[in-house]
């Protein structure tokens, strides 16, 4: 099951409410579906629910009604719909003062033509509109929620008009708005853990990198200091340099910092990286 029908059939599923906002859920989920003007179907989704829920609106039962195909439960076309008087209905629904049916509306839009993306791969959710009409509605909708700073981006393909966002707190935000608060906490829940792997992969990355590189130079000091002290230079080093040169063969894999720990008198990291550098210079 994908999560974007996860998150439709707990919308579904939520229980009922005043009549005037369950009317505005269900204009809403008529007014912006692609197939009400289709001869075959009045209204097809891969939620049983959702279309259970519209037959329960029209025929007050889904028992006979709900067909399924393909893995999409359908409800066949019986009945003229004004969907034009719907549209003007949800206008003045969205036009009242307190903003108070904008969640059903929402709601009802998101369970016609949203997609949500599995947030473990990516943070995508997307409404799939029919025309300019429509996606003018959706978007005047969206940008009137004064709880949510959401901002809704458009783009047209062959298929339609898509508004879509990809803001991980604004798609969190819009789920807690329309009532999908489990799937809201389940967003969350998966962005914090893909956050803490993150970051572990890059704290890993770094620590291997330094690895790497204190070893590459830790084998390049050894093997100078080796044919160094086979030399004429060797007797010519001041004994400070000839101590920090011999702890650096005793302890080829400890860094500078644990090295300078190590050192029988008290010297600092950068005290060691100058007397290895002192030590190169005998050596060339």
């Amino acid at each position: 099951m994908s999560y974007s029908l996860k998150v439709k059939e707990e919308l579904s599923n939520l229980p009922t409410g005043k009549y005037e906002e369950n009317k505005a859920e269900i204009y809403s989920i008529l007014v912006f579906s692609k197939h009400l003007m289709n001869k075959k179907y009045l209204f097809v989704s891969e939620c049983k629910q959702l279309v259970e829920k519209i037959s329960f609106y029209l025929y007050n039962t889904s028992e006979n009604k709900v067909k399924t195909e393909n893995f999409l439960f359908y409800l066949p076309f019986d009945r003229n719909l004004d969907i034009k008087k719907m549209t003007n209905n949800l206008q003045n629904l969205m036009s009242t003062s307190d903003n108070a049916y904008l969640p059903p509306i929402l709601r009802g839009a998101f369970l016609s033509c949203g997609n949500i993306t599995n947030p473990k791969s990516n943070y995508h959710l997307e409404f799939s509109l029919k025309d300019n009409t429509h996606s003018d509605l959706l978007v005047n909708a969206l940008k009137k929620v004064n709880v949510a700073n959401l901002m809704p981006k458009i783009t047209r393909r062959k298929s339609g008009i898509y508004i879509y966002m990809k803001d991980h707190t604004q798609i969190i935000d819009f789920l807690t708005y329309i009532g999908a608060t489990n799937s809201s906490m389940q967003f969350i829940q998966i962005k914090m853990m893909k956050e803490v792997r993150n970051y572990i992969n890059r704290t890993t990355n770094f620590e291997t990198a330094n690895i790497t590189k204190t070893t590459f130079a830790a084998s390049e000091q050894i093997h100078k200091i080796r044919k160094l002290r086979r030399s004429e230079a060797w007797s010519k080093m001041p004994e400070h340099l000839k101590q920090t040169a011999i702890l650096r063969l005793k302890n080829p894999y400890l860094s500078l910092s644990e090295l300078s720990k190590l050192s029988p008198e008290p010297i600092t990291k950068s005290g060691v990286s100058y007397r290895l550098k002192k030590i190169l210079e005998y050596y060339k």
